[in-house]
């Protein structure tokens, strides 16, 4: 799991979500957007779940606040 930003040339920033499966190396979802909120994130984790099966291991490779990952791992959550 990796998040990474940067700007168009116009000056617009974005930031992307990308999910990669290490041992087939694909890519299962690559988020776009202006904005990644945490809500966002677990919902895009929930779905990937939901059509894959729960992974083995996630590596994370940078912070995403506790509380929500704490709240993803420990099962299905509500969101908006």
């Amino acid at each position: 799991m990796d998040f990474l930003h940067d700007a168009l040339a116009g000056g617009r920033k974005f930031r992307t979500l990308s999910i990669e499966d290490a041992y087939t190396r694909e890519l299962p979802v690559i988020e776009v957007d202006a904005s990644l909120p945490a809500l966002r994130v677990v919902r895009v984790l929930e779905k990937l779940r939901l059509e894959c099966g729960p992974p083995e291991r996630i590596a994370i490779a940078i912070t995403v606040p506790s509380s929500r990952r704490r709240c993803w791992a420990s099962g299905p959550i509500r969101t908006r």
